[in-house]
């Protein structure tokens, strides 16, 4: 896409306009002015003044100013940040009074998914010269200044870490089996499950799908008790990282259990008393039990987080954490 085409989709909307000249005026309410350009809807004639390929309905490639609240980033983001909302900006002066970034989730060698992107940008744009700076002021000639430094650096690196196990997490996700029995979002209420229970053909189908789902349930619980013995010799980060994915994985799945397809069809199970029900039952106990104590782990191994002299095993810096990790723990 040539200049003059990132222009013309730049103005296509008054709306943009507006946006745009009201962050390059003095009276900016936002710091932060965001392009997007993916797949988004196609604009009609009447919309953006000019006769746009595609048609009404049809998701074209486009640039579009956005916020990043509203919209979700499946493409590339090019984002440009003021230093003061009161600045105007000006040819001469512009290029010192903005800041500006890429992310682009399209692009396969930065990962897949917007954690994995976000991780490669810290890695490449600015872990580096952080960690590179020589000259960090008064901090390391005051008393524990050393150690406010290597915590900093520490932070980054594990928010670094987090960033990735999050996407595993996110890579990882079960999702149960779908199906298309019937219109789950149709039924609602214990008389439509009365209804579906009466069709002995229907009643085995939802057998067979929750048979199916009980399948994955088990897997997942052998895979979690697998990584759980794999990681019984690690350290409290490496443990932290492991509890993540399980809650991420185990909540998601609860979150499915409750939603209104899988209740529905567990309540027609019930009204016809299927032998498939306390398989389901048991399972779906030991799926909540799961997600608590990752819950319950995440909590105890992020006081050792906040704590880096415990986590990193420096004696003497570990007696003036010890009361605010006690009373975390309380908590």
């Amino acid at each position: 896409m040539d200049l003059a085409q990132v222009e013309e989709q730049i103005i296509d909307t008054a709306e943009q306009v507006a946006t745009f000249n009201q962050w390059l005026s003095n009276k900016a309410t936002v710091k932060t002015l965001s392009f997007f350009y993916q797949l988004a809807e196609y604009l009609p004639l009447e919309d953006c003044g000019r006769h746009m390929n595609g048609q009404k309905g049809q998701m074209i490639p486009r640039i579009f100013i956005s916020n990043c609240s509203s919209t979700k980033l499946t493409g590339t983001l090019i984002y440009f940040i003021k230093s003061k909302l009161t600045v105007e900006l000006q040819d001469p002066i512009a290029a010192n009074e903005v800041f500006m970034g890429v992310l682009d989730t399209a692009n396969p060698a930065n990962g897949e998914g917007l954690f994995s992107v976000v991780e490669q940008y810290m890695q490449s744009c600015v872990y580096p010269p952080v960690r590179a700076t020589k000259d960090w002021g008064l901090i390391l000639k005051e008393p524990g200044g050393s150690e406010v430094h290597a915590n900093f650096l520490g932070n980054l690196e594990n928010f670094m870490l987090f960033l990735a196990g999050a996407q595993i997490s996110i890579s990882h996700a079960v999702t149960l089996a779908p199906d298309t029995i019937v219109n789950w979002a149709d039924i609602h209420t214990m008389a439509d499950c009365q209804y579906i229970s009466s069709n002995p053909d229907t009643v085995v189908e939802i057998e067979n799908l929750v048979t199916v789902w009980c399948k994955q349930l088990e897997k997942i619980l052998a895979e979690s008790e697998r990584m759980r013995k794999e990681a019984d010799d690690t350290g409290p980060r490496a443990e932290l990282d492991h509890w993540r994915q399980m809650s991420s994985r185990f909540s998601s799945l609860v979150e499915q259990v409750k939603g209104n397809r899988c209740r529905m069809a567990i309540n027609i199970l019930h009204i016809v008393k299927s032998k498939v029900l306390r398989k389901w039952k048991g399972l779906d106990d030991r799926i909540t039990d799961g997600a608590n104590e990752a819950k319950d782990n995440i909590k105890l191994l992020d006081v050792f987080e906040m704590f880096s002299p415990l986590s990193d095993a420096k004696i003497e810096g570990i007696e003036p954490t010890l009361p605010g990790s006690l009373r975390l723990l309380q908590d």
